[in-house]
């Protein structure tokens, strides 16, 4: 019995660096595609100064492999967060007029996704526990919004935008 739990530990210690060069080797085309959209967003001149550090800060936290885990640990607490401060009437969170006329942008959303899609492709492990978390949070969501779209836009800005771009993660 004892071999046989060596083995399998053994066979997935092999398994899990191979998966992960698969893996990123598959969203390389996903990660020119968001840094060749992410220059052509810069060079823009409708783009304005402000607009230009969100994207700025998106490019540079788009592959870090930690950010998957911070908004692992952060998902409960940031909901609870929003939810109290939607009771209490309170602002939760100030959305930038910048962050906005990113998202209206004709490039803007494509981009937003796909900082999204690397974000959760630099750990795939932690994307994986995310998005079985992020299923109740999408649901609690989509029924108060009254619409899954209205629920993906606030949960991008409220969890990806919101950890993405804090300057202390």
């Amino acid at each position: 019995m004892t071999d046989t739990i060596g083995y399998i530990l053994l066979a997935v210690l092999m398994l899990v660096p191979v998966a992960q060069l698969l893996w990123h080797r598959a969203m390389r085309p996903v990660r020119m595609e968001f840094a060749d959209l992410g220059r052509e967003l810069l060079e823009d001149e409708t783009v304005d100064e402000e607009q230009a550090e969100i994207i700025n800060d998106l490019l540079d936290d788009a592959f870090k492999w930690h950010l998957p885990i911070v908004l692992v640990v952060m998902v409960v607490p940031i909901t609870v967060y929003f939810g109290l401060s939607k009771i209490i009437g309170a602002n939760g969170l100030s959305y930038t007029p910048a962050y906005r006329k990113l998202r209206a942008h004709p490039l803007g959303q494509r981009f937003l996704d796909l900082n999204v899609a690397c974000v959760l492709g630099s750990n795939p492990i932690a994307s994986l526990f995310l998005m079985i978390e992020m299923i109740p949070v999408t649901i609690i969501f989509s029924l108060a919004a009254g619409s899954f779209k209205v629920a993906k836009m606030a949960l991008e800005e409220r969890f990806f935008a919101y950890v993405g771009t804090a300057k202390h993660v």
